[in-house]
């Protein structure tokens, strides 16, 4: 009978304890609930092309939506984020819960229960002020009189002050910054990665519509040629007579280069469209499924020239990029992080003065029951202590802090001189990209007039001597030169069309115009128009 006696009792003392433990709010568990899951990125998960006709604004969605690099560069952002977070969580409240059940059965003395209940708090603040708080009761059952039993409590809170080393928001509060700023930087690095990820796949583009573009002159000589040699077969036939086979040979013979060129040209055709396949990140298996490019080279040039010339956009373009450039950005934020570090490194090398400053209580209830072990928070107080504790330390020389600040300086002067550099490049970059872009206006002009010639002269002297191209073979050789001219001017005036292309998305990546709105979530990022010139009113 007095064994279940005992066992009762230590069935009430144990849900005694576990009713205090209920009551502890949920934020302050004993660990912290797990982190939600992170959305797996399937970067396998690739698109089906239709074959249909492809534009500018699809290729730039298809890149955004499969590049294995953006998935990347998205995990890279998510790494600093975290690792942001877990500097923040150097400031979290820590919390405490300790509870301890005993049962003493001596040989020589009374038997004797103990339960014990701890709780407590512990916080860092940015100021670099540490806080400590602790509950306890303790509490001693003697099993033969239990209007013996002591109940006794005890509160405690403890503050450090540092007053040099470690003290205020610029020493405390650093690796929180720099973590913060490097995730910050991280971010914008990541999207001027999707800049220039979107001009590398722009570019591919124009290289593949320039390829489709130059197979067609090519066929349209190669048809034209053939034409000629057609009508030379007929002419000859319906007079009766046998054309020089030396002439018909050297025909025949511009004829097999033209469909070699031809065949050159379609090969072109399918490296450009890989190299577009490559530049999307989507899978080689779908090369045959890329339609032709449904985007025209932009034409009528003249406003834009004379645009250019009464304004002076250099200037504005670099200072536009100097305020739009993400690199820029993201560089200005790791010097930043850098700095705060440097400001840190260079308050630690101060002695560490820390003040502590503590106060306890403690409180005894006789007697059993939940009631008197409750009642011990504020029973008879059987101990008031105060304190205050100034500790002096500081290593003879200090080699380890100056060694620190020095590096931290090193590493601040490093980002500075990268930050400069940086600038100063883009700056001369920008000033060589609008000169390009200006010599692509003057080439494509130039072209264009090249070509309108060309073609006027070979329409000319065909429609005037397509009915005597059997009785005078040169008449036939000089076509065949015209068109070899005129097949080279087109070719010319398309590649700088297509030259003149890549220069305006490459002015629109120098000047950190490709985006006009960010976002993580690629579906919510606002492109700009690729093919337009920046800052043009």
């Amino acid at each position: 009978m007095h064994f279940s006696f005992g066992k009762r009792r230590f069935l009430r003392r144990s849900l005694t304890l576990l009713s205090l433990l209920m009551v502890i709010p949920s934020y302050m568990a004993f660990a912290q609930a797990p982190s939600e899951s992170t959305e797996q990125l399937n970067v396998n998960d690739l698109i089906t092309l239709s074959g249909g006709p492809l534009s500018l604004q699809q290729v730039a969605l298809i890149t955004l939506d499969n590049s294995p690099s953006l998935f990347q560069g998205q995990l890279g952002v998510e790494s600093a984020i975290a690792s942001a977070r877990i500097a923040t969580g150097a400031f979290d409240i820590n919390t405490s819960v300790s509870s301890n059940v005993k049962n003493n059965r001596p040989t020589s003395s009374n038997d004797q229960d103990t339960q014990s209940l701890t709780f407590s708090l512990n916080e860092r603040f940015r100021t670099g002020v540490s806080a400590s708080a602790s509950a306890g009761i303790n509490r001693t059952d003697d099993r033969i009189k239990p209007q013996d039993t002591n109940n006794l409590s005890n509160l405690k809170l403890n503050i450090t002050i540092p007053l040099l080393k470690g003290g205020g928001y610029v020493s405390a509060a650093a690796g929180e910054n720099v973590a913060l700023l490097k995730s910050q930087a991280a971010e914008l690095g990541y999207y001027h990665s999707v800049s220039k990820l979107l001009l590398s796949s722009t570019n591919a583009y124009w290289n593949y519509k320039a390829a489709v573009e130059s197979l067609k002159i090519q066929q349209d000589s190669e048809q034209r040629i053939q034409s000629w040699v057609d009508a030379v077969k007929e002419g000859a036939s319906s007079q009766g007579g046998t054309p020089d086979e030396a002439n018909v040979s050297r025909v025949k013979g511009y004829l097999a280069s033209k469909q070699k060129e031809t065949t050159t040209a379609a090969q072109a055709v399918y490296s450009t469209k890989s190299a577009l396949i490559v530049a999307m990140g989507i899978s080689s298996e779908e090369v045959d499924n890329i339609g032709e490019p449904s985007e025209k080279f932009a034409v009528g040039w003249n406003e834009t020239v004379a645009k250019l010339e009464q304004q002076s956009l250099q200037a504005k373009w670099i200072a536009e990029a100097k305020e739009k450039r993400l690199d820029i950005q993201a560089a200005k934020l790791t010097q930043e992080s850098t700095a705060v570090n440097l400001a840190k490194t260079r308050h630690d090398v101060l002695p560490q003065l820390n003040l502590t400053l503590s106060a306890s209580r403690s409180a005894i209830e006789l007697g059993d029951g939940y009631s008197r072990y409750v009642d011990a928070l504020n029973g008879d107080p059987r101990g008031n202590d105060v304190a205050a504790t100034l500790t002096l330390s500081y290593p003879l020389g200090n080699n380890v802090a100056k060694g620190q600040r020095d590096v931290a300086n090193v590493s601040n002067q490093l980002n500075i001189i990268k930050l400069n550099d940086l600038i100063r490049t883009i700056r001369v970059q920008v000033g060589v990209d609008a000169n390009d872009l200006m010599r692509r206006l003057d080439e494509t002009t130039a072209t264009l007039e090249a070509v309108e010639l060309y073609k006027s002269s070979l329409d000319g002297s065909y429609n005037s001597s397509r009915d005597n191209l059997l009785g005078d073979p040169l008449t036939i050789f000089s076509l065949m030169d015209l068109d070899e001219k005129l097949t080279e001017a087109k070719n010319d005036h398309l590649t700088s069309l297509q030259e003149l292309a890549k220069a305006t998305a490459q002015l629109r990546y120098q000047t950190g115009t490709i985006l006009s709105s960010m976002s993580m979530d690629t579906k919510k990022l606002v492109l700009e128009d690729m093919s337009t010139i920046p800052g043009i009113d």
